[in-house]
């Protein structure tokens, strides 16, 4: 499986869907994952497979809470903080 990180790229170079099924895929596969990069690939797949920018957020929130040193998801989700 890809990285979340190579799967955000995959949607900013144009290939939206594929990148919405590799996310989707992750998001299913997420239980064998580290506990950072389930709210990594949870966070990307709310926002781009659901639409759900409200649960995104959250998503994001939680993970800058358990790791306030990792700036990911201030440089994925530019809505923090608004």
């Amino acid at each position: 499986m890809r990285s979340p990180s190579v799967l955000y790229e995959s949607g900013n170079i144009g290939q939206t869907v594929r990148a919405r099924e590799y996310f989707t895929k992750a998001f299913a596969l997420r239980d064998h994952t580290s506990e950072r990069e389930k709210l990594d690939i949870a966070a990307l797949y709310y926002s781009w497979v659901t639409g759900d920018l409200a649960k995104a957020d959250q998503t994001w929130q939680e993970y800058m809470q358990e790791y306030p040193r990792d700036d990911l998801p201030t440089r994925i989700w530019p809505r923090i903080g608004e």
